[in-house]
């Protein structure tokens, strides 16, 4: 039996101070990949399950990243990082003017480079 069997795997990249980490956190079944990070529901561990993506398949093995050490995690495929009840029949809102910003944020090793959008000077997403 396979450890994956009964739960879902996201492909994610985690920014740490002096790493970025490529590869899969593993999410119990029905719990949504923001309150395992977050820590919030029947996520209340204080590590993530995580499998190196930059290993070859019979060298890749579970291990466990302190959630404290993670600065920003990134899902890697757009349509992963949906929540929940996202479906293709969506209803259709207004139009509501943004407008972007770019904003570094400079880390000790490395700089992450991000698109944030602003609906009436107030954050909307970021990129």
């Amino acid at each position: 039996m396979s450890f994956f069997e009964g739960n879902a795997v996201y492909n994610v990249a985690l920014y740490t101070n002096l790493d970025v980490l490529h590869g899969e956190i593993i999410c119990p079944s029905g719990v949504r990949l923001l309150d395992v990070f977050n820590r919030t529901g029947n996520a209340r561990c204080d590590f993530l399950e995580f499998i190196d993506g930059e290993k070859s398949e019979p060298d890749r093995q579970r291990s466990y990243i302190r959630r404290d050490s993670v600065l920003l995690l990134a899902v890697s495929e757009a349509n992963q990082g949906r929540g929940v009840g996202a479906n293709k029949n969506f209803k259709s809102f207004p139009f509501v003017p943004k407008t972007a910003r770019s904003v570094v944020l400079q880390l000790q090793k490395y700089q992450i480079l991000v698109l944030c959008i602003f609906v009436k000077d107030k954050l909307h997403k970021i990129y």
